[in-house]
């Protein structure tokens, strides 16, 4: 028997269906398959990231009202990861879920000189309900419209998908 015998068989990739589409994979067109399976592996590396570098955080009882985790006067415990890059200074970039385990969305912020995006989401990388933004000179909050908070999620998981790798490459191994 040849080495190459004893693998299994690769199943064909999909090829177009005669009507000038891909077929489907999961239900979905190919394009949107491999998204979505993009974004399954960047939230389980995610949770080993948190487990490895994230930090207990309690998100204030006003904002997580107004998005929806908490009811009035109760702060969202959740355990976050905060990443910054040297080519950017003055931004940040966080990445929070549930402490205790009641509520499955994520928190994604992102922190610049002038104001601080805070966007609650699915985690199929969806934005959920509401999305707020921040003046840091003013302290005023006022929501975010639904295509920029999605507009702005879309590249904060692109910026987590990014440093997702450096990171898991230098956790601890256990």
């Amino acid at each position: 028997m040849k080495p190459t015998e004893a693998l299994p068989r690769a199943a064909p990739l999909p090829t177009q269906d005669g009507k000038g589409g891909w077929q489907k994979i999961f239900g979905l067109p190919l394009a949107l398959t491999v998204l979505f399976l993009a974004l399954v592996i960047l939230m389980i590396k995610m949770e080993v990231l948190l487990t490895h570098y994230g930090k207990d955080a309690d998100l204030d009882s006003s904002l997580s009202a107004r998005l929806g985790l908490t009811r009035n006067n109760q702060q969202w415990v959740s355990r976050q990861i905060v990443q910054s890059i040297a080519a950017q200074p003055g931004v940040g970039h966080s990445f929070s879920v549930s402490r205790d385990g009641k509520e499955q969305d994520i928190l994604i912020g992102l922190h610049t000189p002038t104001r601080l995006y805070v966007i609650r989401s699915h985690r199929d990388g969806t934005a959920a309900g509401e999305a707020l933004v921040t003046d840091a000179k003013t302290g005023q909050t006022v929501p975010l419209g639904a295509a920029e908070a999605q507009a702005c999620l879309n590249e904060e998981f692109g910026f987590w998908a990014h440093i997702a790798d450096q990171l898991m490459a230098a956790a601890p191994k256990s």
